[in-house]
């Protein structure tokens, strides 16, 4: 009996340590959407590369919601041409790139957000959600 227990008290120590690891590398893990990272992406390169660079696909990584009527307005007017527009925003920095028609980046723009307090909660669920879509694309 006390073996028994012994084996399952130490099979729940090894769980928890697996899942304080894995809680503890999305927290650690550094973003790659900064404003350095974006002065990487040069024009030609392909949506690939750019994630890559970036690691992750286009999206809002940010701890808040905000409206992105600029986003919308110049995939409006980029829209006749054939060209696509894709953001990537986080908390610290936002990327707009403009993709021709054989999908290489033609347009380029990346400015700094305004950098608001965030919990540690928000920080891991937000890395939580950018690890899921790297994964589960």
């Amino acid at each position: 009996m006390k073996i028994v227990l012994w084996r399952r008290t130490r099979l729940t120590v090894l769980v928890g340590i697996a899942v304080l690891l894995a809680v503890l590398s999305l927290v650690l893990q550094p973003d790659q959407l900064t404003e350095d990272s974006c002065h990487h992406i040069r024009q030609g390169m392909t949506m690939r590369e750019v994630v890559a660079i970036l690691g992750a696909s286009p999206g809002n990584y940010a701890s808040f919601v905000e409206e992105n009527q600029y986003v919308a307005f110049l995939q409006m007017s980029v829209a006749a041409s054939g060209k696509t527009v894709e953001c990537w925003q986080n908390d610290n920095v936002k990327v707009v790139l403009i993709f021709d028609q054989q999908g290489r980046v033609s347009g380029k723009e990346c400015y700094p957000r305004l950098v608001i307090p965030k919990s540690p909660l928000d920080t891991l669920l937000r890395r939580a959600k950018r690890v899921w879509q790297r994964w589960f694309p």
